[in-house]
């Protein structure tokens, strides 16, 4: 019965906000406190509480109201970073903050006069903007600078146990920014920009802990169908992070003229391409083909392992690591696990050739052997006996993974969709330069060439 109150209580402070028709203070924190009690304890709460239609109409009619809505809600968030965020009341505080900013900045992105609304100045007590000092910073440096600190906050983000209070913060910093603010494709997003750069000084140990965190999960578990008796919240930590290391190596997220500065300028572009010792090339390496093989592994038991579904972008994180570290792309080349690479990459080509809404997944299995196939130890490697058991729609042969590759590539050709023609050059490619180190061919792959 008291749950049901303080969710009363959220709720009738959400109606007040957006029925009010005058401006409420800044400084009436009686009011805006009731956004970040706790009065709810979990992100469906909020969603459910604070409508989409409510947060438009907010956006529309109240406009100042939803701005200080946010700057408060930021607020919050840079006073627990500021003091570790050591206590049980503002641990709550930060993680409503992040709830409900989670729930209203999509809908600020909706409307292109909203989108530079972070990059304002923080307004001073009184409510001017101040043109000069510590308070000129924009919204999004301070939203960014306290989001960083927080993740990094002992007892709260950093713990010995699985913490879901990070995994909050952690989606909140991928979905929300990252991918939200599209003003313009030739234009700097302004939010990578400052997140990868020197001004963040969590630069290194965040890109550090989102690598460790993707290459140093295991989803197989110890005992056989733990994923149906216990709830894996890790993997959407680790989709999450992964959807943020992809973003923030773009490279093009700039415009063609800055791309230069932009690569020297991002650190994290910069982290990666500076990777060197084998060890890590190895965890690296080891983590992602786990991963990838995952969906497709065989056991005695059906269905006693858990399937991760993140594999395109497992595809898109491998394909900018080898773009951007050579010395890893001849680490990967000169080890027998570019196989562990290459199958699950022929298993989605094969899978997803007639599915229309996969060209882009297409584009980036094919754009990745295509790099592969460029060196002689790749074409060499392919002479290995193709002895796996995954499930494909292919014809039975007896062969080596060169065999594996031209079937692969003849049911691409002969029965994908017309979208994938395009691509048919780069299989032909492929083809070509792995043709002088295949020593023997299968019945089945022979009669398709």
């Amino acid at each position: 019965m008291g749950n049901a109150d303080t969710k009363l209580n959220f709720r009738k402070a959400v109606i007040q906000l957006t029925t009010k028709t005058q401006v409420v203070e800044s400084n009436d924190d009686s009011f805006w406190d009731q956004f970040w009690s706790d009065s709810v304890n979990n992100i469906q709460d909020v969603f459910a509480l604070v409508p989409s239609a409510e947060i438009r109409a907010l956006r529309e009619e109240a406009p100042s109201n939803l701005a200080t809505l946010c700057y408060k809600a930021v607020e919050k968030l840079v006073q627990a970073a500021d003091s570790s965020c050591r206590s049980a009341k503002e641990q709550i505080q930060v993680l409503n903050s992040v709830r409900l900013l989670t729930r209203l900045i999509p809908y600020i992105f909706e409307d292109p006069d909203w989108r530079g609304f972070f990059w304002s100045k923080i307004p001073d007590p009184e409510g001017e903007q101040s043109d000069s000092g510590e308070k000129s910073i924009p919204l999004a440096h301070s939203m960014l600078n306290a989001l960083c600190d927080l993740l990094f906050c002992p007892e709260f983000t950093v713990a010995p146990n699985k913490n879901t209070s990070r995994d909050e913060v952690d989606d909140f910093t991928d979905s929300r920014f990252f991918g939200g603010d599209q003003s313009s494709s030739l234009e700097n997003n302004r939010w990578i920009t400052y997140f990868t750069s020197s001004d963040n000084r969590h630069a290194l140990p965040l890109f550090t802990s989102l690598l460790n965190i993707v290459c140093g999960y295991d989803p197989a578990g110890i005992i056989p169908y733990n994923h149906l008796l216990f709830n894996d919240t890790r993997e959407e930590t680790v989709e999450a992070a992964l959807q943020v290391l992809i973003i923030t190596l773009d490279q093009e997220s700039g415009s063609i003229e800055d791309e230069p500065t932009n690569l020297t300028d991002n650190l994290f572009l910069n982290y990666l391409s500076r990777i060197h010792r084998e060890e890590d090339f190895s965890f690296i390496l080891k983590g992602v083909t786990r991963l990838l093989m995952n969906p497709l592994i065989q056991t005695y038991l059906p269905n006693s392992q858990r399937r991760v579904q993140f594999h395109q972008e497992l595809l898109i994180f491998f394909w900018k690591f080898c773009e951007h570290n050579k010395k890893f792309l001849f680490y990967v080349l000169k080890s027998s696990d570019v196989l562990d690479i290459l199958v699950p990459i022929l298993h989605h080509l094969n899978d997803s050739r007639a599915d229309q809404s996969k060209v882009g997944l297409m584009h980036i299995g094919v754009f990745i052997l295509l790099l592969l196939s460029g060196e002689r130890n790749f074409g060499v490697r392919l002479n290995k006996p193709y002895t796996a058991t995954i499930p494909m729609d292919i014809p039975i042969f007896t062969g080596t993974h060169g065999d594996l590759l031209i079937i692969v590539f003849h049911k691409i050709i002969t029965t994908g969709h017309q979208r994938l023609q395009p691509l048919f050059d780069c299989l032909l490619t492929i083809l070509c330069n792995v043709s002088p180190y295949i020593k023997s061919l299968s019945m089945v792959a022979a009669c398709k060439n």
